[in-house]
């Protein structure tokens, strides 16, 4: 009996959701995870964590590389092109999630994605609370959007 110890990150919202984890080992060693549930489970993985995380490993790839090309004294020029291409999609990511859905609980997940806000604008934090101002009332009046709201003014004062 083989063990592999693997993780996945899951939105947990109030309900039942399943998850349904097939082990294609023999074929190929990256486990295939299913969400079976809330539909907030669902567009959490399919709309947020799924295509950030894609991303997210484009960007790691690029910067390993681009170490490696210093170490050797090569131009970086076209793989910082790259990077920059990569970080952009991925914080386009949240932003579209929230600019198509102000009415979800998810957009507070979103934002606290974009961490400090996007490297690639002048001033991330700005575009952070403008996000945050376009949500509806009651996800910015609730429980995580007050805690945001805070997260918030803490980067303010930075």
């Amino acid at each position: 009996m083989r063990i592999v110890r693997t993780e996945a990150i899951f939105y947990i919202a109030p309900g039942k959701i399943s998850v349904i984890i097939n082990d294609l080992s023999k074929e190929n060693p990256v486990y295939s995870f299913s969400i079976n549930g809330l539909q907030l489970a669902i567009d959490y993985e399919t709309s947020l964590r799924k295509p950030v995380f894609e991303y997210n490993s484009l960007m790691g790839g690029l910067r390993d590389a681009i170490k490696i090309a210093n170490q050797e004294g090569k131009d970086t020029s076209m793989l910082q092109t790259k990077l920059d291409e990569y970080t952009k999609k991925c914080f386009g990511v949240p932003k579209k999630f929230i600019k198509e859905n102000p009415n979800s609980e998810l957009c507070i997940e979103a934002l606290k994605m974009m961490g400090k806000g996007d490297p690639t604008v002048p001033d991330g934090t700005d575009e952070l609370r403008v996000l945050f101002a376009s949500l509806a009332e009651n996800i910015r009046d609730g429980n995580t959007g007050k805690d945001y709201q805070k997260t918030l003014d803490k980067l303010s004062l930075k």
